[in-house]
């Protein structure tokens, strides 16, 4: 009866645990997916920002 008892919460804590490490690892995808979104908007800013720091450079090169 106990060896059935314990082998019942056993299976509970398995099937509980691997809810857990999927949540965890949608999780993890997530946070992945918004890395590489930030890294590419990052780049995008250095660029507009190289862009613009040209066209100033320029325009004060035409003014002066």
């Amino acid at each position: 009866m106990r060896i059935n008892r314990e082998n019942s919460d056993l299976l509970r804590q398995n099937g509980d645990l691997r809810v857990e490490i999927e949540r965890l690892r949608r999780d993890l995808e997530r946070r992945d997916r918004r890395i590489c979104d930030l890294e590419k908007e990052n780049v995008e800013l250095r660029e507009a920002r190289k862009g613009a720091a040209g066209l100033l450079g320029t325009a004060a090169g035409n003014a002066g």
